[in-house]
């Protein structure tokens, strides 16, 4: 019996944090809970346990995002080869360009416009 009053009380503090704020989200009504039942100190160890996890979340979809990246650089060579073969010459922009300069974007994308010096130049489909 005692653990089902003390089961009780808990689920009556969690309905009340609810109710008292309606707009926190599930996370930071859970953190609320942990500070009223055990303390702030406990809470605020929490919410630093917390953060951690999500700078390491975010450092994780940052490397996926790296691999990526090294893939779209791959699958750029055949381009890039394709155009030094036809003469053309060619910028390369966009995230990859961004990457090789040390600035990190989330997208990975290549941009490889034709450098025109003159009237407008038609490959057609040679070398692709």
């Amino acid at each position: 019996m005692g653990l089902s009053l003390s089961h009780e009380a808990l689920e009556t503090a969690r309905q009340g944090i609810a109710r008292a704020h309606p707009g926190a989200g599930e996370e930071k009504q859970k953190l609320l809970f942990v500070e009223v039942t055990y303390g702030k100190d406990l809470a605020d160890r929490v919410r630093v346990c917390l953060a951690g996890k999500q700078r390491e979340r975010t450092d994780v979809a940052r490397r996926q995002a790296s691999m990526s990246q090294s893939e779209v650089l791959a699958s750029m060579i055949p381009v890039v080869e394709a155009l030094e073969r036809l003469g053309i010459d060619y910028y390369v922009g966009g995230s990859v360009a961004s990457l090789a300069h040390g600035i990190y974007r989330t997208t990975a994308d290549v941009d490889i416009p034709e450098r025109r010096s003159g009237p407008k130049m038609s490959t057609g489909n040679r070398g692709f």
